[in-house]
């Protein structure tokens, strides 16, 4: 295996296990979101979240407790990185042809490069004066 595709395998795997580290630790952070309600004057706070194809609101209390907080708001910092984790999964399943993702640009701009006569043995050195430019004089 070449050095290339052992770095490849290498981040493979350890997006791999970032994905699961991830899914494993929001597995253990509660869901959703906190809504309060304004009932006979007082505010009561409850925990709203999706329980199959259902909103259900649960209730918490006159106050929300720190460790909630920091647990949804870990949760939703989880989630991003987990996004960019399968970002990066995705990526890296594709397995693109490296030489021709390579090879395709280069032949687009030597392409371009002959289209203009842009290359050493027509103008490519010369100023719009037709005069050589010798790099002498500055």
């Amino acid at each position: 295996m070449s050095d290339l595709e052992n770095t490849l395998k290498e981040t493979f795997d350890f997006y791999s296990t970032q994905e699961k580290t991830i899914i494993s630790r929001i597995a253990l952070l509660p869901k959703g979101s906190i809504k309060a309600k304004e009932i006979n004057g007082d505010t009561y706070y409850y925990l709203r979240f999706r329980k199959g194809k259902k909103v259900v609101d649960e209730y918490i209390g006159k106050n929300v407790p720190n460790d909630l907080m920091y647990k949804l708001t870990e949760r939703k910092k989880l989630e991003a990185e987990l996004k960019q984790v399968r970002k990066g999964l995705l990526l890296l399943r594709k397995k693109p042809n490296i030489i021709s993702d390579f090879t395709e640009p280069v032949q687009k701009i030597f392409r371009e490069f002959t289209h203009r006569r842009l290359h050493p043995q027509h103008d490519f050195y010369t100023l719009k004066s037709n005069k050589t430019f010798s790099g002498a004089g500055l």
